[in-house]
């Protein structure tokens, strides 16, 4: 029932859109995604799924555009979007480099980095910035070589030299870590985060502290090679309007929630 009303709101948000862009996008759009669980991935099922993949098949359908996907390497699908080979990717951060071959969308989501506690965790709660941390002396885990913000960038000698810093590669520990009251912290991409943490059934027992510590806006980039700018403009004017719509939202906390 739930679904059913999602997709009767995504249809009333976006019948203008439609109508702009049905005659614009008049070839199916080539969508290169790769495998990158939670944002895009095969079901069991073996249909598409992800918070990305979602977000940009409303989009798409929103704009009236018919779209065909291929599984490519990321490095790989943005050389063949600045050859022309593919017209789209998802997820893209802005760059100098890129917007000389690409079209970029205005934002459809944010990128946020997060510190994960366990909910009775009251030291953790009271967190109000990423120097509250060492002052705390609060013990952190978080994936080996990431960037977390210019905050933790900073902050990671310092931690470590104090034994307050675990890194490693694999999220799944580091929150069974966080569960198990090895560590304190969990530094994490929000929806990766929460998705994990579902996932080994920890959801309940965690909870998201402090302000973020990266929150970047994420867009489509298109070819310019194979791709009219008049399309791009369609595709904005469907992002603006589905932002805004509680059943774009519903999409956004299918993912990112802990189901606080």
């Amino acid at each position: 029932m739930i679904r059913l009303i999602v997709k009767a709101m995504l249809i009333i948000a976006l019948t203008t859109s439609q109508a702009l862009a049905g005659a614009i996008c008049d070839t199916p759009i080539v969508w290169g995604w790769n495998d990158y669980k939670p944002y895009s991935y095969r079901a069991t099922t073996e249909q598409l799924v992800g918070l990305d993949i979602d977000l940009t098949r409303v989009i798409l359908q929103g704009a009236d555009c018919a779209y065909e996907t291929q599984e490519i390497p990321a490095r790989r699908a943005l050389k063949m979007l600045e050859a022309g080979e593919i017209d789209l990717v998802a997820a893209a951060s802005m760059t100098p480099d890129r917007e000389n071959y690409g079209y970029f969308s205005v934002p459809y989501r944010n990128e946020r980095i997060v510190m994960f506690a366990r909910r009775d965790d009251k030291a953790a709660a009271t967190i109000k910035s990423f120097g509250d941390v060492a002052t705390g002396h609060l013990r952190v885990a978080a994936g080996d070589g990431g960037s977390y913000g210019s905050d933790y960038d900073t902050s990671r000698h310092q931690l470590q030299a104090a034994g307050l810093l675990t890194l490693n590669a694999s999220l799944e520990q580091r929150l069974q870590l966080l569960a198990g009251h090895r560590v304190d912290l969990v530094i994490e991409d929000e929806v990766a985060g929460a998705s994990t943490a579902r996932a080994l059934g920890l959801a309940d027992r965690l909870q998201v502290v402090g302000p973020p510590l990266n929150d970047q806006p994420v867009r489509l980039l298109f070819s310019r090679k194979s791709v009219r700018p008049a399309l791009i403009s369609a595709i904005n004017d469907t992002i603006d309007r589905l932002r805004s719509s509680p059943a774009y939202a519903a999409i956004l906390a299918r993912y990112s929630s802990l189901g606080q």
